[in-house]
């Protein structure tokens, strides 16, 4: 998502101590306002809170050699970034079925547990960013021997 001053990897780069490879948007993975309307959007995403897989509305996943860094977007970010980190070597991220995107039914999103299980996120593309896609391909792209 090009914001017309920066790409998604300028912005993340601020945030991450290794050089980003790859960044792109990303929301929950539940159907939100502008996806779904009523009560069955509302408990979809207290579903993904009460599994503790649900950070923030919007946010920049960055992958760099080492980490992979959520980066919480919105207003308060400005004033107080908010980050999760994972090490790229204990991170086990699966593609699962987008929820979120109902009129793409064959959108993929991600599910980033660590090794010990926490902090877990589920997240899938927002809009049509296309760093996500590099992110997706380069965190579910099998490991070289």
């Amino acid at each position: 998502m090009a914001t017309g001053l920066h790409t998604d990897v300028d912005l993340a780069q601020s945030q991450c101590d290794d050089i980003v490879l790859a960044a792109g948007v990303f929301k929950p993975n539940a159907p939100g306002r502008t996806e779904l309307s009523g009560f069955r959007a509302l408990s979809e995403r207290q579903l993904l809170k009460s599994r503790g897989a649900f950070f923030v509305e919007r946010m920049l996943l960055a992958v760099t050699p080492i980490d992979v860094v959520a980066i919480a977007l919105g207003p308060v970010s400005i004033w107080h970034p908010r980050r999760l980190l994972w090490k790229r070597s204990t991170l086990r991220a699966t593609r699962i079925p987008a929820v979120a995107e109902t009129f793409r039914p064959f959108e993929v999103a991600l599910c980033l547990p660590r090794a010990d299980g926490s902090p877990r996120l589920e997240v899938a593309r927002y809009a049509d960013d296309d760093g996500a896609w590099d992110v997706i391909e380069r965190l579910t792209r099998p490991a070289r021997p």
